[in-house]
């Protein structure tokens, strides 16, 4: 084992298993160690002399085997070599966390310890030092017990750089004489350290994220680690047992039972809002069971890759735990949270929160109230919009064609986290005064100091009545915007809206979705044809003329009409004006020929007719498009 680092091949002929998980072994030469991970159950035993085929790796801060392509191969009559034991101190402990690791560091070792968990992992610290000692996959032969205490025997393997342990592979673990089963813990409040059994009768869960849940019981709250979906619901009534442990400085119970218990009464705590002296007092408080239910406004900001829930006015940074996908943050808006504080979490220095309701907070936006309103604060029925154009350099805002009656009093609100700010035109506590009755545009600039304007804030401009824009004519086009329903044969219907009106095409061809021609095709080689295109509701307005656009492929002399008809109503029978477009049609040739109508009348429904007999070819007479001039409303 001698000078191996990350990236080796190894071919070991022959080294000894000194220690033995669910999952990997320790082998060592004599004078090294090296963790060799399997990701299965050995199928060797301590003491077993074996060759070592496999790739080095680092991992988290100290070398060992990836089980890629591992391959361990028990030897027989082999001698193993000798395993000494050295009595492992605080001190040791303290340097493997601070020194630089070496293959010949690793070593067996024995100890006095109290089991105990952090998280979901066994710990079997010694006195003395606060370096965390984990054992990684423990066989459930050694039948640790929480609160115990140990005399063990472990190979250290590395130091874990990443999770900040030291790694070790438990090779025995014997209880020491004399202890006593601790009685189990009844009530939240008498957790107090770490290791506790825990068997609490009636309890309320109040929150719950994808990893865990928070309980209540009337002495105190606790934060339950799941590892998985929890299999409770907030507001059930449960009895759990478990045992209470600390991850990374957020203490917990830890292997949770819980059980659903029938007609019993939630007991729901009411939340507390969260302060700066409350918050800031999270990082240094020593009592075990330090939590409870809060709400703020926060602004949602990023430290690394994860979002923060901060409070305004404290550095203590706010994270939420394992986020529930009810709930969603955005970064930049701001929110009302309700949450419940699972505790402080020493290693990455932030308050950890399970979030249990999330409101967002509109944002900032200027509302014109006064008398015309009863003065009603924030009504949305007067927002004013921001305008695209600045005013000296400023963003201004405006609300237009306000009916105001003489003597109307106005100023400006402005909702900010569901609170108002108030702007006076006139100074502090004096709203402007319409004076003459009529339609009036609003403007205002936040930032203020316009010329001219009302304390720099405010004005009010009479907005002049301007008569409706009256259409003179409305185009039909045939393309893919226009087309809603396509008919791609010489029978069927094609449905168009072009310039917001709406036309039914009849025996013409207008390709496909994907083959849209620009035009529409009549005419058959197999049937003659009366095809046409009639509007689907009355213009309003009456119209003068009609320009149609066209070309003739071929088969001119088989083209016999085209007419429009112009009718009081949409089923063209009562005495409906016929004209026909006069041309003559030669091949090849295309025209724009306006049919003059000699007698407009409003609210009228039009079909252009293209009658056709038994062509040659499909599709010889194009209809490319249509506009309908409207008479002069002057006329």
């Amino acid at each position: 084992l001698e000078g191996i680092a990350a990236g080796d091949k190894l071919n070991l002929a022959e080294v000894t298993v000194a220690a033995v998980n669910t999952t990997a072994i320790a082998v060592t030469d004599g004078a090294r160690g090296l963790y060799v991970y399997l990701g299965k159950a050995p199928e060797v035993a301590v003491g077993d002399v074996v060759s070592l085929e496999g790739s080095v790796v680092e991992y988290h801060g100290f070398l060992q085997v990836d089980s890629d392509g591992a391959k361990v191969t028990k030897l027989t009559g082999k001698t193993p070599v000798a395993l000494s034991e050295t009595a492992l101190t605080a001190a040791t402990v303290d340097g493997w966390k601070t020194g630089t690791f070496d293959l010949a560091n690793a070593g067996l070792y024995t100890w006095e310890t109290t089991a105990a968990k952090s998280g979901n992992f066994w710990t079997l610290n010694i006195e003395g030092s606060e370096v965390l000692i984990e054992p990684s996959n423990v066989p459930d032969s050694f039948g640790l017990t929480v609160g115990k205490k140990y005399n063990v025997k472990a190979y250290f393997t590395g130091y874990d750089t990443k999770y900040d342990y030291a790694a070790v592979v438990l090779v025995s673990a014997e209880e020491a004489p004399g202890q006593e089963t601790p009685a189990a813990k009844t009530s939240i409040a008498e957790i107090t350290a770490d290791g506790q059994d825990v068997e609490l009768a009636e309890v309320t869960v109040i929150a719950a994220n994808t990893k865990g849940y928070a309980v209540y019981d009337g002495t105190n709250y606790a934060y339950v680690w799941k590892n998985g979906t929890p299999d409770v619901a907030i507001g059930d009534v449960i009895s759990l047992t478990g045992t209470s442990g600390s991850y990374n400085g957020v203490h917990q119970i830890t292997s949770p039972v819980a059980t659903k218990l029938e007609g019993k009464t939630a007991l729901i705590p009411a939340s507390t809002e969260l302060t700066k002296e409350i918050l800031d007092a999270f990082p240094s408080a020593t009592a075990y069971n330090v939590h409870g239910v809060y709400h703020w406004t926060t602004t949602v900001g990023k430290s690394g890759n994860f979002q923060t829930l901060n409070l305004a006015g404290s550095d203590v940074v706010i994270e939420y735990a394992n986020l529930p996908s009810e709930f969603t943050f955005v970064e930049g808006k701001s929110y009302n949270v309700k949450a419940f504080y699972n505790g402080y979490q020493s290693k990455n220095n932030f308050a950890q929160m399970t979030i249990m309701e999330v409101e967002e907070v509109p944002e900032m936006g200027y509302y014109l109230t006064g008398s015309f309103n009863d003065w009603a604060q924030l009504d949305a029925n007067y927002t004013l919009t921001k305008l695209a154009e600045q005013k000296e350099g400023k963003d201004q805002y405006a609300i237009k064609d306000v009916e105001f009656g003489a003597g109307t009093g106005l100023k400006i609100t402005g909702g900010i986290r569901n609170e108002s700010v108030t702007w006076y035109p006139e100074g502090m506590g004096n709203e402007y005064t319409v004076s003459e009755a009529g339609k009036y545009d609003v403007y205002f600039v936040p930032e203020g100091g316009i010329e001219g304007w009302h304390e720099g804030f405010f004005n009010v401009v009479k907005a002049e009545e301007v008569p409706p824009v009256v259409a003179t004519s409305t185009e039909l086009l045939f393309n893919s915007e226009t087309i809603k329903k396509y008919s791609n044969n010489y029978t069927g219907e094609a449905e168009v809206e072009s310039d917001n009106y709406e036309y039914v095409v009849s025996k013409g061809n207008t390709g496909t979705a994907n083959d849209a021609w620009g035009h529409v095709r009549f005419g058959s080689k197999k049937n003659a044809v009366n095809g046409s295109v009639t509007t689907k509701e009355a213009f309003v307005q009456a119209v003068s003329s009609v320009d149609v656009d066209y070309y003739v492929d071929s088969n001119s002399d088989k083209i016999e009409s085209v007419k429009l008809i112009v009718s009081a109503d949409s089923t063209f029978d009562n005495d409906d004006a016929v004209y026909t477009l006069d041309d003559t049609f030669d091949n090849k040739t295309g025209s724009k020929s306006a049919i003059t109508i000699t007698d407009p009348i409003p609210n009228a429904f039009y079909r252009l007719e293209i009658n056709t007999t038994t062509g040659g070819s499909n599709g010889f007479f194009r209809l490319n498009g249509m506009v309908f001039n409207f008479v002069d409303s002057a006329e």
